[in-house]
């Protein structure tokens, strides 16, 4: 923690913010603890549900989770990623969901990872990255995303 407190302190004094992405299925203790940081502006989580193999139920979940820190820090922004990578076949509609999950929610910064479904990066790439991506694109239009 005091790492992550003096970095964001050397970022805030040279006119930058501190944002911190944290894994799935993190204990709450947790999450109010980075939450604790001062410096820190956004905090976020990735739960990419199709990579663990869970349902969206679980996402939502974890999106929740996240969502209990903006009532015991305001001053905290907060951030959902996407997976937008090793999208089998056939589920491409599902990013859509998660993104609905999110708005329901009332979660204002949406990411995706990775660009064009990382249709360049073998190991990681879509089985069919142009769909991923025009359903993403297609989502961010939905929501009227910048």
């Amino acid at each position: 923690l005091q790492f992550l407190s003096s970095a964001g302190r050397f970022l805030e004094e040279d006119g930058k913010s501190s944002a911190l992405c944290l894994l799935p299925e993190c204990p709450p203790e947790f999450l109010s603890f980075f939450a604790g940081i001062p410096s820190l502006k956004s905090l976020g989580m990735s739960p990419y549900y199709i990579h663990h193999q869970k349902p969206i139920s679980w996402f939502e979940g974890q999106v929740k989770n996240l969502l209990r820190i903006p009532r015991e820090n305001p001053k905290i922004s907060l951030h959902i990623w996407i997976q937008a990578f090793r999208i089998p076949a056939g589920r491409e509609k599902e990013i859509e969901e998660a993104v609905d999950v999110c708005a329901s929610l009332g979660v204002e910064t949406v990411l995706f990872w990775g660009f064009r479904a990382c249709d360049f990066v073998s190991y990681l790439r879509s089985d069919n990255p142009q769909k991923v991506w025009d359903t993403l694109l297609q989502t961010i239009h939905k929501y009227k995303f910048p």
